[in-house]
């Protein structure tokens, strides 16, 4: 039983950090412009243009795989209460 428990925690820990990091990915994406010029393109302060399809896109990818994980995050720390109550 204690190895069961410390099976979970670790899934659980992991898959928390894991989740913690692809959420910072999504929110820090930021996909150059490969056409200058286009219409859905925005410039910042500094003249970078961000495709913004595209970072969308990313920001889509990253947010699904953090998701998934912090799923299962959730699963194995109900799974935990259940067999510690």
């Amino acid at each position: 039983m204690n190895s069961l428990k410390l099976l979970l925690t670790v899934l659980l820990c992991a898959c928390s950090i894991i989740s913690c990091f692809c959420w910072a990915k999504s929110a820090l994406a930021k996909v150059p412009a490969k056409i200058p010029g286009s219409h859905l393109v925005w410039t910042d302060e500094s003249g970078f243009e961000t495709d913004l399809v595209a970072t969308a896109q990313a920001q889509t990818k990253w947010n699904k795989v953090a998701a998934a994980f912090a799923s299962v995050a959730a699963i194995a720390q109900g799974a935990l209460v259940a067999i510690t109550w």
